[in-house]
């Protein structure tokens, strides 16, 4: 009787072939690329795939496959899926802020300056409630939106205002005539500066960012210094760090007695 699996031959013939197959199964594992296709690669294999629609041919998905060397089943994926794009997400970084709220605050900041308020995040979040903005985010929230719309903080640029006065017009014009007089005279000039440095606000760097005066609040640092064509005069920096509106007259002759060298008993 003859018994198949006793033949030895027949047997390692059949297990030649088992192990044939599984070297190429393991070699078709591991030559396996799983790449991105782009849209336009991904239009090229539809491209390909309805000329061999128009060809009429037998098996299109599968010669596609061959024709662009890749798997059967990417294509068929790629032919059976719809041809739409997937939408680009828009991020809104500030979801819960009304689109109509940034020109609302700039309106308020410019407010507030022109009644010579210095507009911090605090001061600025009360006028805006007050107006029936609701303010449900947090204070950096509100300070991150700020400066994505302009407004950011900075030291005030408060010489902008003051030159722009009448008054000052009037005094600059009456200043450039005499120190023509006096450099034609020969006479030594010296120069005076008073400079204060108050809390930094809220501006965009517009010429509406400014404030006509001292704020109303806050503390402020007096500076005077004095110089000519020969160097700053000595002993002529002065500094007053006190909450004080004005310069007063006292401090002025203070700092007068304290620079020695202003020549004003001769000029």
């Amino acid at each position: 009787m003859f018994r198949p699996w006793e033949n030895q031959e027949t047997v390692n013939n059949e297990l030649r072939v088992e192990r044939m197959e599984v070297e190429e199964n393991i070699l078709e594992e591991n030559t396996r690329h799983h790449h991105y296709l782009s849209p336009d690669a991904k239009e090229i294999i539809r491209n390909v795939y309805h000329s061999l629609l128009e060809k009429e041919c037998s098996a299109p998905i599968k010669v596609c496959s061959e024709l662009v060397k890749k798997p059967y089943s990417t294509v068929r994926d790629i032919i059976n899926s719809n041809n739409v794009e997937k939408k680009v997400r828009t991020h809104q970084k500030f979801p819960r802020i009304p689109d109509e709220l940034g020109t609302e605050i700039k309106e308020v900041i410019y407010k507030m300056y022109k009644d010579n308020q210095l507009p911090t995040t605090r001061s600025l979040k009360l006028k805006l409630q007050e107006l029936g903005f609701e303010i449900m985010y947090s204070d950096e929230t509100f300070r991150q939106y700020l400066r994505s719309v302009g407004f950011h903080y900075n030291t005030l640029n408060q010489r902008l205002g003051i030159m722009e006065t009448p008054r000052l017009k009037k005094m600059r014009w009456e200043y450039i005539t005499k120190i023509r007089q006096f450099r034609e005279e020969g006479r030594y000039i010296v120069c005076v500066d008073e400079t204060d440095l108050v809390k930094k606000g809220l501006t965009d760097g517009t010429e509406n960012c400014y404030l006509e005066g001292p704020p109303s609040r806050d503390k402020r640092i007096i500076i005077l210094h004095a110089g000519g064509t020969d160097g700053w005069v000595p002993n002529g920096l002065f500094f007053q760090p006190n909450k004080l509106r004005i310069v007063q007259l006292t401090i002025i002759v203070i700092w007068m007695r304290r620079c020695t060298n202003l020549g004003l008993d001769n000029n």
